[in-house]
């Protein structure tokens, strides 16, 4: 996440500093800042070299590790809500990350610091100016290492419903919660892969570079890559939804669980049939061989009147 500006929590002071970063943290919060601390450099060092931005910073960059939700809550500006899935938050503005000392369900302390980072100098490499927030969100998922592959389900099922998310949509109304959060970051973090993968990282840092020079970011994008963003990525949408199986939805928990349901229905069903079919069989068979007994005894009785010379008795 990349809101504004938001001032520390009053009586705040520093935990510790490294060559790139100043830390801050209640005394309760010793191992989680600790954690951060130790490796953020050698993780500082990986982030910006992969964004080629390891010198473009005019300053360090301050680390608020939060012990619960309140605390989080409340480096936040005035009126901006604090999503419930949220691990961490940069002040691209100010050079300020806010995390959660535990993390989340969704992302862990240090993956989260490293997506921070990652915004914080994406931010620095464009000259302070803006930058989609697809390409934003894909480049810090990309650079910290996240998990793409784990992402695939979301769009795909997206794709498969006709529900994915527009480039506008994703930079102008950038879900806050439900479903359409995964989604947003999954098809930013895909699209941006799938960029990089065919004309490589340097090309969209190329881009970042021309808007820190005054160039509009669809210019800048135009003249990297022959095409505007928005085409690229319906064409990236189509292929996504051609190859998209409808057994993929089976990703989906609830969506397996009705899938096993109407399975084991239809099994049910089948041997019912199967059953009544077998009962229909048996009767069928009682029937003919009453009537081949029937048919043996007529010919029987027939046979003893004619064998004593009486005439046939008919029935």
């Amino acid at each position: 996440m990349t809101p504004a500006v938001a001032a520390l929590p009053a009586g705040t002071s520093p935990y510790g500093e490294t060559e790139h970063f100043v830390f801050y943290g209640e005394d309760e919060l010793t191992n989680a800042v600790d954690k951060v601390m130790s490796g953020a450099e050698e993780r500082f060092a990986r982030v910006c070299t992969n964004l080629g931005a390891c010198e473009v910073l005019d300053g360090k960059i301050e680390v608020w590790v939060a012990e619960d939700p309140q605390q989080f809550a409340a480096a936040f500006p005035d009126a901006s809500p604090m999503a419930e899935w949220a691990a961490g938050v940069a002040f691209i503005g100010a050079r300020r990350i806010v995390l959660r000392a535990h993390g989340t369900a969704l992302f862990s302390l240090v993956e989260t610091f490293d997506h921070e980072v990652a915004h914080i100098l994406i931010h620095a490499v464009a000259g302070g100016r803006h930058v989609p927030r697809w390409l934003n969100e894909g480049l810090a998922i990309w650079v910290s290492g996240e998990d793409v592959l784990g992402r695939l389900s979301a769009a795909h099922r997206a794709a498969i419903t006709g529900n994915l998310l527009s480039l506008e949509e994703i930079d102008t109304g950038f879900p806050s919660r439900g479903a359409r959060v995964p989604l947003a970051y999954a098809q930013s973090a895909l699209f941006t892969r799938h960029l990089i993968a065919r004309h490589g990282p340097g090309a969209l840092l190329t881009v970042l570079r021309g808007v820190a020079a005054g160039e509009d970011f669809e210019v800048a994008f135009r003249a990297r890559f022959d095409a505007d963003a928005a085409a690229l990525a319906a064409d990236w949408a189509s292929a996504l939804e051609e190859d998209t199986s409808p057994l993929l939805l089976l990703h989906d928990s609830t969506l397996l669980w009705f899938a096993m349901t109407l399975m084991f229905v239809l099994v049910g069903i089948r041997l019912n049939r199967q059953k009544r079919a077998a009962f229909a069989r048996m009767d069928a068979e009682d029937e003919a061989a009453d009537a081949r007994a029937e048919a043996a005894r007529a010919y029987a009785e027939l046979e003893a009147q004619r064998q004593a010379g009486e005439p046939p008795t008919l029935h």
